[in-house]
């Protein structure tokens, strides 16, 4: 008899442990997920991130879509960790008889609604955005998990009869509290500092001025559907360091708005060799990288290359473009035939000529819809001009 309550003492024991151990590991996935939403939004470092797998997986369409966000623009992921970290705190409460079945209840009843809110959020990414988050999917096998090991502790449902009202009190001051810490705490990765006030003006701004004709042709390397509602044209030179964070930038633009953005790139090298406006040299291998990018075009491979060029900037030089796109398989005689011709030479006069027809005075600049966009600007202007732009014309 002793050692069957001693067995069953020692499995409630470990159930209590493992809802702490789940309720850990969920809260170092919202965080991570937390972290990842300001950066994704913020000028960034990298064009995809580590669990970014393309297609199905791809965390970064979720980070970027508009279901991310909580109230007041807060990340969904913040409030996630509150909720793991209330989660946390009140397991503890259970090793202890005074407070365990209130606990085990409040447990119960936390793991029931994170599984609701769970399922909601699945049907969002496989119905909605078409892929899937794996710190998501972590975190839904996390509020999985605790309901089933509340459970098998048999929760009493609670009554008002049956209710402490003081330690249910607690709970909820430990739930506030938490939710505040988190929201508050983790907003420390958001860089970016931009009153929404100060992007509402910024973009009013870009957008009263009038919309210029910008030449476009399917021949011209581009990026996003071909029908989209939304053209916007980049002006860029892939050795100019400002140019690296407007592409990562506006490619944020083509996860949140999935279908309604193309972006037509334009070459505008800061090197003397191929832009006379510049009598000494800037960017020495600007113009080798502005011919190799087209190459790759022309291999259907522009996309991984534009990636490839900005994300290796530091290493651009003379020479040896064509070996940082080695990963790209490219066809060395096709590549090299295209970087000499003079087909290549004249898309590259072309876009520099129509860049100083348009009163270019750096880069990168960009052209939404015709509208004006000089130098970077942060996210949360860029997302301002897009929502005005695809709001119907009365």
């Amino acid at each position: 008899m002793n050692q069957s309550k001693s067995k069953t003492k020692s499995t409630g024991s470990l159930r209590f442990f493992s809802l702490s151990a789940i309720s850990l590991a969920g809260l170092a996935l919202a965080i991570l997920l937390t972290q990842h939403f300001y950066e994704i939004r913020g000028e960034g470092s990298h064009f995809k991130s580590s669990c970014n797998f393309g297609g199905t997986l791809n965390c970064d369409v979720i980070a970027a879509s508009q279901s991310a966000e909580f109230i007041g623009g807060f990340p969904l992921s913040s409030f996630a960790a509150g909720w793991f970290l209330t989660f946390f705190v009140i397991s503890l409460f259970i090793h202890q008889k005074y407070w365990r079945r209130d606990a085990i209840r409040a447990l119960f009843g936390m793991s029931l609604v994170g599984v609701i809110i769970s399922g909601f959020y699945f049907w969002v990414m496989r119905f909605q955005l078409h892929t899937y988050c794996l710190y998501c999917i972590g975190i839904d096998l996390c509020n999985l998990a605790g309901l089933f090991i509340t459970i098998s502790l048999k929760p009493e449902l609670p009554s008002l009869k049956t209710l402490d009202r003081s330690k249910w009190t607690t709970f909820l001051c430990l739930g506030a509290g938490s939710h505040l810490l988190m929201a508050l705490g983790l907003s420390a990765f958001d860089q970016n500092g931009f009153q929404p006030s100060a992007a509402k003006e910024a973009a009013d701004s870009i957008l009263s001025t009038p919309p210029v004709y910008v030449q476009i042709d399917e021949s011209l390397p581009s990026i996003g559907t071909k029908d989209a509602p939304i053209t916007i044209f980049e002006f860029s030179d892939f050795q100019c360091p400002f140019c690296r964070i407007g592409a990562l930038n506006i490619n944020t633009l083509l996860y949140r708005y999935p279908g309604k953005i193309r972006i037509v790139f334009k070459n505008y090298p800061l090197d003397q060799k191929c832009n006379s406006d510049f009598p000494q040299t800037m960017h020495p291998a600007a113009c080798e990288a502005a011919r190799t990018a087209l190459c790759a075009h022309e291999q259907g491979q522009f996309e991984r290359a534009y990636e490839t060029l900005f994300e290796k900037q530091s290493s651009l030089a003379e020479g040896r473009v064509a070996e940082l796109l080695s990963e790209l398989k490219l066809d060395p005689v096709r590549l090299s035939a295209c970087s000499g011709s003079s087909q290549t030479t004249l898309q590259i006069t072309r876009d520099i000529a129509e860049g100083k027809t348009l009163g270019l005075t750096g880069t990168p600049t960009f052209f939404v819809n015709g509208h004006r966009v000089d130098g970077i600007r942060p996210n949360a202007v860029w997302n301002f001009v897009i929502e005005r732009l695809l709001q119907p014309k009365l």
